[in-house]
């Protein structure tokens, strides 16, 4: 078995949590109807994300120990590069809202196409945490 940082143990529980909150965020939305505390989450979780991929996740990418020459494995590129999707989709939602000064029609997620932006992006995150979990179990069986 490879030895696996504590911190990235660290991130999957936060990316788990995100996971968790993103849900909240969503539930606050759709049963609850309030569009600022559905924002501020999803902001929120938006900084944190970010945190997590510049403290944790970039330097274990960038600093994966491989043969000189050799790529990372394809798991680790589709995870990386659906990750850096789901980072731009985020921010393409979630910083204009901001901006704006949190208002409800600030946000790119209103209306028919808001919605299908935000499924997309949240699909993208998910399939991007799904591989994660799996580039991490990659990293405990080497």
């Amino acid at each position: 078995m490879a030895s696996v940082p504590i911190a990235s143990y660290a991130a999957i529980v936060v990316q788990g949590a995100i996971l968790l909150t993103l849900l909240y965020g969503a539930y606050v939305m759709r049963v609850k109807r309030r569009m600022r505390p559905h924002g501020a989450i999803m902001a929120t979780l938006v900084v944190l994300n970010i945190v997590t991929v510049v403290a944790v996740m970039a330097p274990t990418f960038y600093g994966a120990d491989t043969e000189p020459g050799a790529s990372p494995g394809p798991l680790m590129l589709a995870h990386h590069y659906l990750g850096l999707l789901a980072l731009a989709m985020t921010a393409v939602v979630a910083i204009p809202w901001v901006l704006r000064g949190a208002k409800g029609r600030g946000c790119l997620g209103t209306g028919r196409w808001g919605r299908l932006i935000m499924r997309a992006t949240f699909s993208v995150w998910v399939a991007s945490l799904l591989l994660g979990i799996a580039v991490f179990i990659s990293f405990l069986w080497t």
